[in-house]
Parts: structure tokens; C-alpha cells; sequence
């Protein structure tokens, strides 16, 4: 009988704490968002003799990029290398090779194609197998804006979830800590690039969607 009312004593003394315990676990949130921007590259290259009738033609070639104004130009580079060839174990100079390079992006599929038919018709006139377009990794992506606010609709997801799960369980819980910045994998669909030098084509692949995803880490303290 004295044992017995030991324990219980000791039952009554010991805080509240030592009979709660902490909830730790993942939950995935996701959304798909349907892709807003396409990007290419192009690269024209022109091969002749003279430096001065490579500076002319590419010089066509940029005006009429730098000038157009519905598709956004990044990164424009020109590069200029001699070109030799090889005969009888001889390195023999045969001219230059000039390489004008960009990079494109747009907010719909129909300027970019119509820029790189213009672009494709620019070269089909000066009637020339020296002169090449080549158009390579068009995708369709998610821009940085629109894949913030995708983030933060998520977060915010994630936030009233936890709350209104802390508040139906069967203990009594408290949201104790909240990680709603770990990020889950994202899968984007992307086309292949290709190469343009006569014909005009339909470039732009299928808009696609991109899944967007967070992982939050919740830490409940529950009685």
C-alpha cells in the first residue's frame, strides 16, 4: 500500500511536459503550371574569302535582330576564325568562317516562328550554300516570375493545411515549427532543337506544363 502511494504522488509531480511529444513529418504539395515562355538559340555562320564580305553579310543579318522587336535578344556574340584545309600533309589558308550567335526568347510561339521565317528568308536571297542558320534547343520554360509566385502559393498552401490538420486531431497538437522552403523536384517537358538552312518550318513545340513542387517539413507538439 505505502508503494503504491508513492507512485502516485510522483505521477501528480511530474510536469505535463514529459507526457508530450513532437509530430515530424513531410507532405508534398504540387501544382502544374502551363509554360509561358519559349527560348531558342541561333547561330548564322558565314564563310567566304575576305573578312570584309563576312563583316557585310552578318552585319545584314544583326541589324535586322537587334531592330526587331518582338522577341527579346540575349547574350549576342560574333566570333571571327580562319579556316585552313589540308593537302599532302600542307595547311593551306582558305578564308574565314564568321559565327553571329543569340539567344531568343518569347512570350508566345507565333513571334518566334515568324521571326525565324523572316530570318530564314534573309538568308534563302543572298542564294548561298557559305551561309547557314542553324535554330537549336527550343523549349517552352517557366519564368522566374511566374515559377516565384507558383512557389509562394504553395508555401501558403502548405501553411493553412498544417493549421487546419494541427486543429482536427484527436490529441491536442500545436504547429511547433514550419520548413516550407525545401523543394521538390520539378519536371519540365522540353523539344528538341533542330537545324534551319532553306525552308521555312513551324519550329515551336507544343506548349507544355511544368509540376512545381515543395516538400514542407511540419513539427507538431502534441498532449
Amino acid at each position: 500500500m505505502i508503494k503504491k502511494s508513492i507512485l502516485l504522488i510522483l505521477y501528480f509531480v511530474l510536469p505535463v511536459s514529459l507526457f508530450s511529444y513532437e509530430l515530424n513529418f513531410n507532405k508534398k504539395f504540387s501544382k502544374k503550371v502551363s509554360a509561358d515562355v519559349i527560348s531558342s538559340f541561333i547561330n548564322i555562320t558565314v564563310e567566304d574569302k575576305e573578312e570584309d564580305n563576312i563583316n557585310e553579310k552578318i552585319e545584314v543579318f544583326n541589324t535586322f535582330i537587334e531592330e526587331n522587336t518582338n522577341i527579346i535578344k540575349k547574350n549576342g556574340n560574333f566570333s571571327l576564325t580562319p579556316k585552313y584545309k589540308y593537302y599532302n600533309k600542307k595547311q593551306e589558308f582558305v578564308g574565314y568562317i564568321g559565327s553571329l550567335r543569340y539567344g531568343l526568347e518569347s512570350k508566345d510561339a507565333i513571334s518566334i516562328n515568324g521571326f525565324i521565317n523572316e530570318l530564314i528568308s534573309m538568308k534563302n536571297k543572298f542564294n548561298s550554300t557559305k551561309i547557314k542558320v542553324n535554330i537549336s534547343s527550343v523549349s517552352w520554360n517557366i519564368s522566374q516570375k511566374l515559377y516565384d509566385d507558383s512557389l509562394d502559393d504553395l508555401r501558403l498552401d502548405a501553411i493553412t493545411w498544417i493549421k487546419f490538420y494541427a486543429t482536427n486531431l484527436s490529441k491536442q497538437c500545436v504547429v511547433k515549427k514550419i520548413d516550407v522552403n525545401y523543394i521538390g523536384n520539378n519536371i519540365m517537358r522540353k523539344s528538341m532543337g533542330r537545324t534551319l538552312m532553306t525552308n521555312y518550318a513551324e519550329v515551336a513545340p507544343i506548349q507544355g506544363e511544368k509540376q512545381i513542387s515543395i516538400n514542407p517539413r511540419y513539427t507538431l507538439e502534441c498532449k
